[in-house]
């Protein structure tokens, strides 16, 4: 049974394993939404972890990778996580005098395009997907995204967005906060977005 518990910072309700739920140290729960506010100081990752079978005559029998999360929450106290707060609010400003006044600002980590089972064997293209990181403010399915290239500013709407929980899997939803892992699926190709590249989020009505 998936227990709940309440949220140590606020007090929300939260489910055990819903995959977005951070835990403090002692086990503390926080909330995805007290997570996100000192994410831009301490971002989750995740990495591949392999376990080796050996066989009893000493050779390798095979091997097995999974993902694993890093969370650097795991290791703060609450009153760490007080003190980091105010920390978070000063490096967020100054991102801000930084990337511009845009609503949000998404990394990208990789642009590429999903393959989908048509049935009788047929594997056919599917969604184009930019997945990357929320590395400022938030993002809703509505917003304008805007892509600086050149001296040229292209822009484009994302038909969905993803936010990747634990064990890598992409959940549908319709905000990504700051900090989360997330994947913005388009139906049309958008090829003038690559690695590295920093999309600045604008509100419904900031239309280019």
């Amino acid at each position: 049974m998936n227990r709940t518990f309440a949220c140590t910072a606020c007090g929300r309700t939260v489910r055990e394993d819903d995959g977005e739920t951070a835990y403090l140290k002692d086990d503390l729960p926080l909330c995805r939404e007290c997570a996100a506010k000192i994410r831009i100081l301490y971002p989750r990752s995740f990495t591949w972890q392999s376990t080796y079978t050996e066989s009893s005559d000493g050779f390798d029998a095979g091997s097995d990778e999974r993902t694993v999360w890093v969370d650097p929450l795991a290791d703060m106290t609450m009153e760490e996580y007080r003190e980091a707060l105010p920390a978070a609010e000063s490096v967020r400003e100054r991102m801000r005098a930084e990337l511009g006044g845009g609503k949000a600002y998404f990394r990208v980590d990789d642009n590429k395009r999903r393959l989908k089972n048509a049935g009788k064997g047929r594997i056919v293209p599917s969604d184009y997907t930019v997945s990357g990181t929320v590395i400022l403010g938030s993002f809703t399915a509505e917003d304008t995204i805007r892509v600086h290239r050149r001296g040229k500013t292209l822009t484009v709407k994302a038909d969905s967005a993803e936010r990747i929980i634990k064990g890598l899997v992409p959940k549908p939803s319709e905000f990504l906060d700051e900090g989360c892992h997330g994947i913005l699926v388009f139906k049309e190709d958008v090829p003038f977005i690559y690695p590295g590249d920093i999309l600045e989020i604008c509100g419904q009505e900031e239309t280019v």
